[in-house]
């Protein structure tokens, strides 16, 4: 039995970026962790901050504590005291550091403002060379521009992280 490919795909786009900001926030959990060398063992809690605070993940808890293999999840709306943080593109992810080894997590932010900084001059030496705006399609200015936005705001959560770590 032969039967047609289907012709519509429905996508919810709520749902893609709920499962986004799941993944995201337990790559940026094991991350976090790697980065601090210590096992989720070791850790009692972790705290996320949302970028979109309209999205509720209480129901996803289950999900990142079962992933990441630690207890505790909270949601905050301001970075806590004395924690390493990830940065990601829909959150950030913030574990206690009593007792932690600061070097490692500074070194990491140091490397990632490195990268974004070089992204952030690619970006903008692109969106001023003229000839580069005058041939280029509108969308792809406005996603190259967007882009750059983006870039400069990770840019500035990780200098001021690094200049709390200091």
């Amino acid at each position: 039995m032969v039967q047609e490919f289907p012709k519509e795909i429905v996508q919810d786009e709520e749902i893609e970026k709920l499962f986004t900001i799941i993944q995201e926030s337990i790559v940026g959990t094991r991350r976090a962790l790697a980065t601090l060398d210590i096992s989720a063992s070791n850790v009692d809690e972790i705290q996320i901050k949302l970028n979109d605070t309209t999205i509720n993940l209480n129901s996803a808890k289950k999900y990142i504590s079962k992933l990441t293999k630690i207890e505790n999840i909270n949601f905050v709306d301001t970075k806590p005291q004395n924690c390493a943080t990830d940065v990601g593109d829909e959150l950030e992810v913030y574990v206690p550091l009593e007792g932690v080894d600061l070097s490692p997590i500074i070194k990491r932010l140091e490397s990632q403002k490195a990268k974004l900084e070089k992204e952030v001059n690619k970006l903008e030496n692109m969106l001023k060379n003229e000839k580069f705006v005058a041939n280029a399609p509108k969308d792809v200015l406005e996603k190259n521009q967007e882009l750059l936005k983006s870039a400069k705001e990770k840019l500035h959560k990780v200098e001021s992280e690094l200049s709390s770590l200091s």
